[in-house]
């Protein structure tokens, strides 16, 4: 090879580096660099934005089901204390009249029973629930 080929090869490669080296290189690598991390930064923000409204949806629907259990527990709590709990007072005093006339009749008494029970029937109402 000769000297003038390597001088040339020399020149060349010190031209593309100074161009590289330049103002307008330097400036455009920067905003590429800066459009680039700023849109990255941009899309963790928007990430983590949408992560705590889905966060915040799910704990708005957790209160409004819980508050909805309550108010159910709420509403049957109370059917149990207006009906059932004066039918299974009834059901024991029956239970005793019948265990009282079933002794009677053993020891050898009439078999005619006075009044051991009457069958108390209720329509029960189901309370509204709040539902959507």
């Amino acid at each position: 090879m000769s000297a003038s080929y390597l001088d040339c090869v020399q020149t060349i490669i010190l031209a593309v580096w100074n161009f590289l080296n330049g103002n307008f290189i330097t400036a455009l690598a920067g905003a590429l660099a800066g459009a680039f991390f700023g849109a990255w930064a941009a899309q963790k923000i928007a990430k983590s934005n949408h992560k705590s409204e889905q966060l915040l949806d799910e704990i708005r629907n957790t209160n409004s089901a819980i508050t909805l259990s309550f108010s159910i527990f709420s509403s049957f709590f109370s059917l149990k204390e207006q009906i059932i709990n004066p039918l299974v007072e009834d059901y024991v005093d029956t239970r005793s009249r019948y265990e009282e006339h079933m002794e009677k009749l053993s020891r050898g008494a009439s078999a005619l029973p006075d009044e051991v029970g009457v069958a108390r029937m209720v329509d029960v109402a189901i309370p509204p629930v709040p539902t959507k």
